[in-house]
This record gives structure tokens, C-alpha cells and sequence, in this order.
């Protein structure tokens, strides 16, 4: 498709999206939101938590994601999730269940138990990141 950019977005258990878009726009660690066009130099990146949106004929359609890779080449954007939700599939109330639960284990861990800890850490992080977008 002339001027338009493929985008595939797969999570490591099983889940796609695959679309024909305008542009993407992505949270690149260290360097923010980057914006990729259709033929446009080629791009690797490690993704952390953060957030992507696409934007197809006008209308932008945004995606909260918890780590993965980028490849970008041919006007093909590779996106491997460990998970990743569209806003349209958040369900706030249970974020916010999830985003409790996660301050309140961080609250009760000990101060030398590392691995419980970032565990907690990383869920809090990605209720967060979830709820950015529903706002």
C-alpha cells in the first residue's frame, strides 16, 4: 500500500494486531516518543513499559505495552510485546484493583526481598501506564 506503514503488534502469548496505518508513535527509552513514517530509515529498539499510538486516516487508536522489541524496515513496524492492550480494552476498574494490590504488597515486602519487590514494582508500573491512556 502506497504511504502507508504495516504495523504487526504480537504479544508473547499469542495475541496480534495487524493494521495498515499512517504513522506510528512510540515510547522509546532514553530518547521519548519517536514518530515513524512510511519509508523511513530502518530502526531497532528495546521497548520498556509505555505506551504506542497509531494514526489511520486522521483518527489516533492508542496502545499501553509492558517491554518488548521494535523493528521498523520497509515500512514495516515489528512490534513484540510481553503484553499489550488498546485502550478500548482497559478496564479501568480492575487497573485500579491491580494498581492497589501492587502498593499495597510494596508496602509489606521486605526491604531485602529484591525479587518480590520488582515484581511488585513492574505491576504497579504497568497499572500505571495503563491508566495514562484512559485519561
Amino acid at each position: 500500500m502506497a504511504n502507508k506503514l504495516e504495523i504487526i503488534l504480537t504479544s508473547i502469548d499469542g495475541k496480534i494486531y495487524h493494521d495498515f496505518i499512517d504513522a506510528l508513535y512510540v515510547d522509546i527509552p532514553d530518547s521519548g516518543v519517536m514518530g515513524i513514517l512510511p519509508n523511513r530509515i530502518p530502526l531497532i529498539s528495546l521497548l520498556h513499559i509505555g505506551t504506542l499510538y497509531t494514526i489511520k486516516d486522521g483518527y489516533k487508536k492508542y496502545y499501553a505495552f509492558s517491554g518488548g522489541v521494535l523493528n521498523y524496515k520497509n515500512s514495516v513496524a515489528k512490534v513484540l510485546c510481553d503484553t499489550f492492550e488498546s485502550e478500548d480494552e482497559i478496564d479501568v476498574k480492575r487497573v485500579l484493583e491491580a494498581k492497589t494490590r501492587a502498593e499495597e504488597k510494596i508496602k509489606q515486602i521486605e526491604s531485602t526481598d529484591t525479587v518480590e519487590y520488582d515484581d511488585a514494582d513492574f505491576a504497579l508500573k504497568k497499572a500505571i501506564n495503563r491508566l495514562k491512556i484512559k485519561q
